[in-house]
């Protein structure tokens, strides 16, 4: 009785072990597969100016947080930086509904 049970525990180690190996695997074929994206050098006789903004709607009430706090409207400007001021302004919307 004592190899039956002994056999039972050594068969359940080896699925385990298989198991885990195949998640292994599974978690780790698609790093190696793409590789993180790296983004190309920057070229061209400008330079690019960042500006950071954070505007606050004191009209309106953050709906998703219910924190009681106004919304908030992270905004990031580039533009550039040694031009002569006479590019167009282009924006750039993630999808977000304005309403």
């Amino acid at each position: 009785m004592y190899a039956a049970a002994r056999k039972y525990r050594a068969g359940r180690i080896i699925f385990t072990a298989a198991i885990v190996l195949l998640l292994l695997f599974m978690v780790v074929t698609p790093a190696l597969l793409f590789p993180p994206y790296e983004l190309p050098a920057a070229a061209g006789q400008y330079q690019v100016g960042t500006v950071l903004h954070t505007c606050i709607d004191g009209g309106r009430l953050e709906a998703y947080a219910h924190t009681g706090r106004n919304r908030k409207l992270n905004v990031e400007c580039w533009y550039p930086q040694n031009g002569d001021g006479r590019y167009p302004p282009i924006f750039f919307s993630h999808g977000g509904i304005a309403t």
